[in-house]
């Protein structure tokens, strides 16, 4: 979860001075000392984006609180699946976001490309989200520990 939550934050976030084309920057105006301002659309992307970013801060919580509930011995199940729907709600709200966004993408606009990768991203965590909630039922522990080991130690190593 770690790694694509990771590359979701990055891509959002190098895909926002994309946001500002040279004629949206805004400019210092000599005869007031103040600074314009951008477009709506531009600045409505540009809050659904950091919309979607706090969104994926709690998913990265949520991963790391999921990562201490499997270490228990024994291991709370009802705390498992509380917090897998929570990650699961995260996941789902962070999708409904993106979508968002790209709906009020201005066309051109240098987030597109970003959001369609973030899209890619988000799909895979949502089946890995689902899929862990099969291993709520104590079956199937060690692969959720294993899907959570592989999203931390990627989001490790890729993240810098």
């Amino acid at each position: 979860m770690h790694f694509l939550a990771l590359l979701s934050f990055l891509t959002l976030s190098s895909a926002l001075p994309a946001l500002l084309s040279p004629r949206e920057l805004p400019t210092p105006s000599l005869a007031t000392n103040t600074t314009s301002t951008c477009s709506p659309a531009i600045m409505a992307l540009a809050s659904g984006i950091q919309s979607n970013i706090a969104d994926q801060n709690n998913e990265l919580a949520t991963v790391t609180a999921l990562g201490n509930v499997l270490a228990q011995n024994p291991m709370d199940m009802t705390l498992y699946s509380a917090t897998q729907a929570s990650l699961l709600n995260f996941v789902t709200k962070g999708i409904a976001i993106r979508e968002n966004n790209q709906k009020i993408a201005p066309p051109g606009n240098g987030a597109i490309a970003g959001l369609a990768t973030v899209a890619m991203a988000q799909m895979t965590e949502l089946s890995l989200t689902m899929s862990l909630a099969a291993a709520a039922n104590g079956t199937d522990v060690g692969r959720a520990n294993q899907v959570c080991e592989l999203f931390l130690c990627e989001g490790k190593r890729d993240g810098g």
